[in-house]
Parts: C-alpha cells; structure tokens; sequence
C-alpha cells in the first residue's frame, strides 16, 4: 500500500478503519446469532461519544439490535437509519485473502460485509460522530437514531427480516423507531455517485420439484425428471419474455433498471442411479424478481404455471415457497424522498436488491429510501470490496441527510 494513498491523511481514517475492521472480524454470520457484533461494537462505541441501548430479541437471546443516538437522546426522533450485522456465507467462494479479516490497499477494503453493508454501518457512525452534527442535532432538541440490525440475509420464514421487523415493534416488542422516515443503509452507487432509491421490487424465491414415481432404465419408454423439469423451465423462459414486454409501458417500472419484473431458474439438484438411469427426482430454483404494483398476480401466475403442467410422461411438479415478499415505493413527493434527492443531486430510483426497507413501507406504514456507499455488484461475491473514499462519501451525504432530516440547515 502506498503511504502517498490519499485516504492516509484523511481526518476520519483511523476510526473509520477500526469500525470497518472490527465489523468484518464480528460479522453475524449464516445460521448464528449477533452476540460477537454486538459485543465488540459496545466495545468501540464506549470510546466515543454516542449514548447507545441494546434490544434483546423476545424469543432467540443470541440476537438483538443496537440503537445510536446523534443529537438530544431524549428529543424528538426525526429519523431512523438502519444497517444490517450479518452478512451472507463464503462457503464455495475462492478468495485471495481471508474473507473475515478486513485487507486494505491503495484504494479498497476486502472482507465479507465490507459493502454489504458495514459500509454504510460506518458512514453512519462517522457522520454521527461528527461535533457540528451532533451540536446541530442538541440544539434543536432532535435526533437521528442508527439502528444496527440482524437477521437481513437469512432466508427462512422464521428469520428474514427479523431484525428489522424487531425495530419497528413488530415481534411483540415497542418499537425503536419513533418517526415515519427511514433510510435502509445498502450500496446504491450508480457510476461511483451515491444514489437513494425509493422503491425496490418484491421476491419469489421458491424450489420445485420434479418427480417421475416410474422413471427406469434409459432403454425405456420411461419419465424423466430432469426432462420434464426442462420443459418448465422453458415455459418460464417464454413467461419471463411476455414480463419483459408486459411491463415496458408502465410509468413506474422506469425508476428500475431493469424496468420490468425478471425471473431465473438453476438446477439445485438431480438424483440418478448410475449412467444408464433415468432421474427420478430433480430439484430447480426459482428466483423472482417482481415490480411491486404487480407482485401477487405475477406470483400466483408463476405457481399456476409451475403446478398446472401437463407433464408428458406423467410427472409430477410442486412448488416449496422459501421467500415471498411485496416489493414497495415511497412516493416521490415523500419528504424523505426529496431530502435524499437533495443531499445527493440524484434523482431517486428503483433498487434491484432486497432491503429491510420493505419492512418498513409494508409493514410499518413508513416513508424511506435504500441508500448507501458501495457498489452492489461487488456484494456476496468472493473478494468483497469497497472503495475507501466511498466511506467517507457516505458521511458526508448521511451528515446532510441528519440535518435536513430536523430541518436545519447546512451551513
């Protein structure tokens, strides 16, 4: 790394770097709880001046949330900001360096997480560590809570979403957040420049099966499962084709890229007995991505398809549903909407990934934008990265964000 890198001198860099560091090392990990991420951030956090409270989940004791205050901890909560503690697995992925242990050179950070999303867990902090923020803030009697979550990856019914679900009082417990303006922290670079997104499509993520009860011997007339599955899977083709066509003229489908609802279909699994046996099972993976006026008559389509085949063999197909949910939109006359907007220069958009804004909008009946350094193509990939400058881009925009948000100004 070259001493003459610029993000040496930068004022923020040493805390920044600790945060980052201290965050990939605890990351809350694929089927664990977040004790080590809450632990070692109340660890940091005491250093510095930020008061903070922690919020036990009601029913698994291995998770909570941490809730920062910037400003007057007992003014009036003007906005909600929100980023995530776990973060997807590396199981099959080949990295150049350990993924749970933050590397850095002239321009980036690697490890798990460092873009998705404690990119935007320390662009947060560093905002809200900020004197003149926090003296604005304590002035005018408001604050900006940064809530760190759990739970934002997991797939299952039982976990996805639970942590956000626990911050807006949904699991039994009050709600941490007080206001109706959120801002889900994710990587929405655009063209390197920080992009807030309004809105983001629902999903289907769902397995179907595929089995032939009489496949044999391949020099049979016999069922194959891997054959009759194929021919779903060209249906959805044409189905996917007809979404892009069907889609194209509706005015809100164009703050997405793409500006239509997608599908996509792998082979998980294909059980034979030796070379010369027909698959008597096969397994395929369904991922849907839909616009959010449409989700419900899109998935039901998608379901109908799926299980209504006319199997030439006489195969059988059923649908094993993993994740089904509404995709969402503040409008985009909503003040958060305009404030995002404002402190970005950029027009707010559809975001193509999936975000606990959803629960907010949805659920909670909140008003937001996804928004945040990093490029999500980097996100889940092997080598995980961001920028360095991004971070402190991203205080930058979230310390204009916390002000506008109680209404003072920026100089």
């Amino acid at each position: 790394m070259s001493k003459a890198a610029p993000h040496l001198s930068h004022p923020e860099y040493s805390v920044a770097r600790e945060l980052m560091s201290t965050m990939v090392e605890n990351s809350q990990r694929p089927g664990e709880g977040n004790e080590a991420f809450m632990q070692a951030m109340s660890a940091i956090l005491k250093k510095y001046p930020l008061p903070f409270t922690q919020h036990q989940d009601p029913a698994y004791n291995n998770r909570s949330i941490m809730a920062v205050d910037v400003g007057d901890p007992e003014g009036e909560q003007v906005l909600a900001t929100v980023s995530h503690s776990d973060v997807v697995g590396v199981d099959g992925q080949h990295w150049s360096s350990m993924p749970w242990k933050l590397r850095e050179t002239d321009e980036m950070w690697f490890g798990r997480g460092t873009c998705d999303t404690h990119g935007t867990g320390v662009s947060m902090l560093l905002a809200g560590l900020r004197p003149e923020v926090q003296r604005k803030l304590l002035q005018a009697r408001k604050k900006v809570t940064i809530i760190f979550s759990y739970d934002e990856e997991a797939a299952s019914a039982e976990f996805s979403m639970r942590g956000a679900r626990m911050a807006a009082g949904l699991l039994g417990t009050e709600s941490v957040i007080k206001t109706k303006n959120f801002v889900a922290g994710e990587p929405t670079e655009l063209d390197g420049i920080i992009t807030p997104m309004r809105a983001h499509k629902g999903r289907l993520l769902a397995h179907f099966r595929v089995k032939a009860p009489h496949a044999g011997h391949v020099s049979n007339t016999s069922q194959n499962a891997f054959m009759a599955g194929s021919s779903i899977v060209h249906e959805i083709g044409e189905y996917g084709r007809m979404l892009h066509y069907g889609s194209r003229r509706d005015a809100e489908a164009q703050i997405f890229d793409p500006p239509y609802s997608t599908v996509q279909v792998s082979a998980g699994e294909v059980k034979t007995g030796d070379y010369s046996t027909a698959p008597q099972n096969a397994r395929f993976t369904l991922d849907m991505r839909t616009l959010p006026f449409v989700h419900r008559l899109r998935v039901d389509e998608m379901i109908d398809l799926i299980t209504s085949q006319k199997l030439h063999g006489g195969e059988e197909a059923t649908i094993e549903i993993v994740k089904d949910g509404e995709g969402s939109m503040t409008p985009a006359d909503a003040l958060i909407v305009r404030i995002a907007e404002a402190v970005t220069g950029q027009t707010a958009r559809g975001f193509n990934g999936g975000d606990e804004g959803r629960i907010f909008r949805n659920s909670a009946n909140m008003e937001g934008v996804t928004m945040g350094p990093g490029d999500l193509v980097y996100a889940h990939q092997p080598d995980e990265r961001i920028r360095i400058a991004s971070i402190f881009t991203g205080a930058d925009v979230y310390s204009k964000l916390f002000l506008r948000s109680a209404g003072l100004p920026l100089e």
